[in-house]
């Protein structure tokens, strides 16, 4: 493997995992943690305490629902329940996702979605609602190329450009970008021009991982294009204790640019849903 990307693997009550089998190799784990409004991950507990026993660097995900049996799951509810679910591991996760996709089929075999045309503002909510959350971690989301098309992320209210507020980068560290059976995505999701993690297949021949009925099988498998040292460093793990004393003016200034970059990605935001309804 090269010494300048690391393995990682996401999991979910869908798998039971060794932890004594999984390779060393893999120094990251994405665990799903809940989804929607409803439900907390019944594997939760289990597979963030083993991660952590293996010494692995462990992520949690939301996997966001935009409505289940016809009601409407609301975003700000979503990312409430989803601190609310994972609050007791802060101290020992640095790095969360939403897990944004399509995710419920009606009877002929079409994607349910009420609220075609509000994604934007529903993706916006829900990070926003996180964001000022007291849970200080680097945030991911997760979608593929199609996702984001139908569900009018490029639009011509951005420009074909993405969402303003995912461009300055405030809310939304990096992207987890789905695109299986390559080796890098030909084409990602705009605002975004590169992605953190790139989740390659669905089935990666991993020992030690089992499903649910004690059988081997494979697992959802990333590549990120970074050293675990550099992923380390982004995530602020290793990092050299603060001093005792702080300047109070440079305190200042990052405050006012930390203010500064909010206010104008919520006017940037207003900007957006005002022309989209015009």
């Amino acid at each position: 493997m090269s010494a300048d990307k690391t393995l990682a693997i996401d999991i979910s009550h869908w798998r039971t995992v060794d932890w004594a089998q999984i390779p060393e190799e893999v120094r990251l784990v994405m665990i799903k943690a809940t989804e929607g409004d409803y439900y907390r991950d019944s594997k939760l507990a289990e597979h963030v305490e083993g991660a952590l026993g293996a010494g692995k660097i462990v992520g949690l995900y939301h996997f966001y629902r935009t409505a289940i049996h016809g009601r409407k799951v609301k975003p700000g509810d979503q990312a409430e329940f989803f601190c609310e679910h994972t609050r007791q591991y802060w101290g020992d996760v640095h790095l969360r996702a939403n897990d944004w996709e399509r995710s419920h089929r009606l009877a002929d075999g079409s994607w349910y979605n009420p609220c075609l045309g509000s994604e934007l503002e529903d993706l916006y909510n829900f990070h926003a609602r996180l964001d000022d959350s007291d849970w200080e971690a680097f945030t991911l989301v997760y979608t593929n190329l199609a996702t984001w098309q139908e569900w009018k992320m490029e639009n011509w209210r951005n420009g074909w450009q993405g969402p303003a507020w995912i461009r300055d980068g405030t809310m939304i560290d990096g992207l987890w970008v789905a695109a299986w059976g390559v080796e890098a995505p030909s084409r990602l999701p705009r605002p975004f021009s590169e992605y953190w993690m790139h989740q390659f297949t669905a089935s990666y021949p991993m020992p030690g991982v089992f499903t649910t009925g004690g059988r081997p099988c494979g697992v959802d498998a990333n590549w990120i294009p970074s050293s675990e040292a550099e992923i380390r460093a982004c995530l602020g793990l290793d990092l050299p204790e603060p001093v005792s004393e702080c300047d109070p003016g440079e305190m200042a200034a990052a405050y006012r640019r930390g203010w500064q970059a909010r206010t104008d990605s919520l006017l940037r935001h207003l900007q957006d849903t005002r022309e989209g309804a015009e």
